[in-house]
Formats: C-alpha cells, structure tokens, sequence
C-alpha cells in the first residue's frame, strides 16, 4: 500500500515523485532521440568523407599509373560512392521526428 507520505517499496520516492521523475524523462525524451540522430549524421558523415577522401586518393594515384585509360571509370566509382554517402546522410535525416 503506497500514500503520498509512504513511499514505493524499495524505492524511497513517493508518488508525487515518482511522477516528477517520469514527468522529467518524458519531457527529456524528444531532445534525447534528437541528440541521438544528431550524433548518427556526425558518424555518418565523418566516415563517409574520410572513406570519399582515400578514394579520391586512390582515384588520383590510378590515373597516375594508368593514365587517361582509366579516369573516366574511376572517377565514376569515387562519383558514385560520394552519391551514396550523400544518399544515406538523407534518408538519416528523413527518419527523424
């Protein structure tokens, strides 16, 4: 049997804290997932330009070796890999509330 002056067993609030307590992480919540999907996005995009950023680099160094020949399809595979990064960053965002 729980009152206001008694409180939960075992946990040493009372009901007006108790609903304190859940008033607080309910109102928390939307700035909680916010942060979440914020974070997502930073992880996201960093390692999409570091990994657009080797490629490129690699890009670089075949054109270098294979000269003409190949620019044209390596820059397309750098190109195309830069559209999906850019495409998941998007439906990241889409997804948030």
């Amino acid at each position: 049997m729980s009152s206001d002056l008694i409180p939960f067993a075992g946990s040493g609030l009372t009901r007006q804290d108790r609903r304190t307590v859940t008033s607080v992480r309910d109102a928390q919540l939307p700035a909680k997932c916010a942060t979440a999907r914020i974070q997502a996005a930073a992880i996201a995009a960093h390692s999409g330009l570091v990994c657009t950023e080797a490629l490129t680099a690699l890009e670089v160094q075949a054109v270098k070796r294979q000269g003409a020949v190949i620019d044209d399809r390596a820059r397309a595979i750098v190109d195309t890999y830069a559209g999906l990064v850019t495409t998941e960053l998007a439906r990241l965002s889409l997804r948030g509330e």
